[in-house]
């Protein structure tokens, strides 16, 4: 699970490094939760595979 988060660990790293300057589009916000929600969802997923 740590390997999936390493792109939320480089969005969140460098919104402190850029600050507000740099601006994202809809489609990276769409992309971040698509990505967010493939990691949360997982484990629940393969839980209930192998239950």
């Amino acid at each position: 699970m740590v390997n999936n988060l390493e792109p939320v660990y480089g969005i969140i790293l460098a919104f402190f490094i850029l600050g507000s300057t740099e601006k994202m589009s809809l489609g990276f916000y769409a992309g971040a939760i698509i990505v967010l929600g493939a990691v949360f969802i997982y484990p629940l997923i393969r839980k209930k595979i192998n239950a």
